[in-house]
């Protein structure tokens, strides 16, 4: 290996973050493989970092084991190794069969024919490698109730050095390359395991590395790969627990929309009842109204007008004191009662007043925003939903106050009537008279009704649209946000656990590593 190229090895491997002022022991595992990926031999080399001058135990899966740079003995126990240390640090070597955790395969193309590496050399044309990195060290977790299936992080970073004499157009697909002058270094970096810890799809080409150029002569120089586990710190955690705060929120949020949908539901069924409640008294009153008219025409005997007369009043009365009617004005008392309770909770869950969150609303001119920032989503859902409630309660206080007014005027409509019916029944001397009471009176409740019959109408309608209007809002806004936020706790809970992984992996042929690194080398071919 001439100067260069070990500058080079030096660089790579500077590339992986290793907190060696930390470490108090160092494994390194030495791999040659052939041009395909297949391992030909492997070493493995620890480094112990020793204060003090007495016997030192270590474990080890080691085997032929050498100390090679210094004379300081050993004796080996199964698995238990102890060193008579002298003060100073302390390299040892050894070999072992035990399986690597990631395994490479590379693929040769040239002009898009998958070749031979050894028959590419020599020849131009348009050259493609392709390094496949596959991690094994595959872990089954429990997590959110279900087992989960996670890798331990590796990084592996591949080096290699092209002659600028020869090759030219570069491209590197998930990498870098410098050109120095008379030499490119290309250098590449793939995450074997990501994609099945997570099923991103956008993370499925990161177990790959390709390499693509243009060679007036091809020639195979020698390549290098660094694998690590250790890369991320303990401190990234602290975003994960953000991310499971959104999610508890959003759950909240979908519950509570989920229960003004059912509310929503049921008073619809109210405002239905009332609606066909008020129709049926105003269509009984037109009939009484009629009946009078006929009577006073002399167009019935004055019995039978009589006796239909008293059956519809008397069934105005039955609808009046209908339960489903008087049901419907205490649902939309309670409905209202419900909806400062949800503007209360929408409002609250973004952390402002209704005042303050309008103002928001209205300065980033969230009305006509079609983004996707999450924040920015739900607080313009809380605004609109918020917003939406208020006025429906100015609804519910017009309309219950109309019923209150229509209801008194009824009670007292009717009691008119009944004494003129009753002077109907005590003699016809003042059956002029009362018919023509019984005829105003009928037709001020006639008219009290139609009113009724229209308010309740507008309401059952707002009711709907009401209906409708929220559950769009939850199906295509806050269902959606809660679903994302779920992917996002289950994202995160597999990435605290990769980052436990990472931490708990304390070696390759020991388990107390404090850092371990495989170096892999595929020898050129001539």
């Amino acid at each position: 290996m001439n100067r260069l190229k070990k500058y080079f090895m030096i660089g790579l491997i500077g590339f992986i973050p290793i907190n060696c002022y930390a470490l108090t022991k160092n494994e390194t595992i030495y791999t040659n493989l052939d041009e395909t990926g297949k391992i030909v031999n492997s070493s493995v080399m620890n480094h112990l970092f020793m204060k003090d001058k007495n016997i030192f135990e270590d474990d080890t899966e080691l085997k032929n084991i050498l100390n090679i740079n210094g004379k300081e003995t050993f004796t080996l126990d199964k698995n238990i190794i102890q060193w008579n240390s002298k003060g100073k640090d302390i390299f040892y070597q050894g070999t072992t069969d035990k399986e690597q955790p990631i395994e490479v395969d590379i693929e040769y193309y040239l002009n898009d024919k998958k070749m031979n590496a050894k028959d590419m050399i020599g020849k131009k044309g348009k050259v493609k490698l392709i390094f496949h990195f596959k991690n094994k060290e595959m872990h089954e977790v429990n997590f959110s109730g279900m087992r989960e299936t996670v890798y331990t992080p590796f990084v592996v970073t591949t080096g290699m050095v092209l002659n600028n004499q020869y090759n030219d157009n570069i491209e590197v697909e998930n990498g870098k390359w410098v050109d120095s002058g008379s030499r490119s270094f290309v250098i590449g970096v793939a995450t074997p395991g990501l994609y099945e810890s997570f099923h991103i799809q956008e993370f499925q080409n990161l177990n790959t590395i390709t390499v693509s150029y243009d060679t007036s002569k091809f020639s195979f120089e020698n390549m290098y790969m660094v694998a690590t586990p250790k890369i991320i710190e303990e401190k990234d955690l602290e975003v994960f627990d953000k991310l499971d705060q959104l999610s508890s929120n959003m759950g909240t949020l979908q519950s509570s929309m989920n229960q003004i949908e059912n509310g929503i539901q049921q008073l619809k069924v109210g405002s239905s009842s009332l609606n066909e409640g008020a129709t049926q008294i105003h269509s009984h009153l037109t009939t009484a109204l009629n009946s009078i008219t006929q009577l006073k025409n002399g167009s019935i005997s004055l019995t039978h007008g009589l006796d239909t007369i008293v059956d519809s009043l008397n069934q105005v009365k039955v609808n009046l004191q209908n339960k489903n009617l008087t049901g419907s004005i205490t649902q939309l008392q309670t409905l209202k009662i419900e909806n400062n309770h949800a503007i209360s909770r929408i409002v609250g869950q973004t952390g402002m007043n209704f005042e303050t969150l309008k103002s928001f609303y209205e300065t980033n001119q969230l009305q006509s925003y079609n983004g996707t920032d999450p924040s920015l989503l739900a607080l313009k859902q809380a605004y609109e939903l918020s917003y939406l409630f208020s006025m429906n309660n100015q609804v519910i206080d017009e309309t219950v106050t109309s019923m209150s007014g229509i209801s008194n005027e009824v009670g007292q409509l009717l009691t008119t009537l009944e004494a003129a019916i009753i002077q109907l029944q005590s003699g016809f001397k003042t059956i002029s008279s009362g018919l023509t009471s019984l005829e105003n009176g009928v037709k001020q409740l006639s008219s009290g009704t139609y009113s009724l019959m229209n308010g309740s109408h507008d309401l059952y309608s707002g009711v709907v649209t009401l209906g409708d209007g929220i559950t769009k809002v939850n199906q295509e806004g806050i269902h959606p946000l809660y679903e994302y936020s779920r992917k996002i706790h289950v994202y995160g809970g597999k990435a605290k656990e990769m980052i436990h992984l990472s931490k708990d992996y304390h070696g390759y042929a020991t388990k107390s590593a404090d850092n371990t690194m495989f170096v892999y080398m595929v020898k050129s071919v001539k």
